[in-house]
């Protein structure tokens, strides 16, 4: 099962809708978790009309402006929405006998904001209990600080935040592959 979590930033140009497009295709990807589309609702249906007509998907535009965060899934597999936040949104997936949980996330800039995430997060650590969970997406905070070109002496709190929910919750940072800053 090939999953794709892509930062869009920004899907309004048809030519972005046909790359996006494209390339979920070339790559045979069930799952699409698109982030930053910055497509307002009223908009939304005729994008997944048009290039994702035989897809299943939801978002959270009733808890966040512009729909940050879309999850398009090919319609032979099952996800049952589970919690949708502002800045994620959790579901059960069952692919032929495999469940598994997983949380798209598309954190606030706002430390602050970004604190509720990792309280919600908590929450669904619980439920889960022992059960798979990939939770992916934009975090926009790092865990460590050599994952930065900049400096983070002033995220160091924040930083930590982050690294205490991680523990809490047992996930761990898969190892990226690819262009250190992008």
């Amino acid at each position: 099962m090939k999953l794709i979590f892509w930062n869009v930033r920004g899907l309004n140009d048809p030519l972005k809708h046909k790359e996006v497009s494209r390339r979920i295709n070339n790559l045979n990807v069930v799952i699409v978790c698109l982030l930053e589309t910055h497509i307002k609702e009223h908009n939304s249906q005729a994008v997944i009309d048009k290039f994702y007509c035989e897809w299943n998907w939801l978002h959270n535009y009733s808890k966040a402006y512009n729909g940050r965060i879309w999850l398009i899934w090919r319609n032979y597999i099952k996800v049952y929405s589970i919690a949708i936040i502002d800045q994620c949104v959790c579901c059960k997936v069952s692919f032929h006998d495999t469940d598994f949980y997983m949380s798209i996330v598309y954190a606030s800039n706002d430390g602050d904001l970004r604190k509720l995430l990792w309280s919600h997060l908590l929450e669904i650590h619980c439920l889960t209990a022992e059960a798979l969970w990939l939770i992916a997406g934009d975090f926009n905070i790092v865990a460590d600080v050599s994952e930065s070109s900049n400096s983070m002496d002033s995220y160091k709190a924040e930083m930590l935040d982050f690294a205490n929910c991680m523990s809490e919750i047992s996930a761990f940072d898969h190892i990226y592959d690819g262009p250190l800053f992008t």
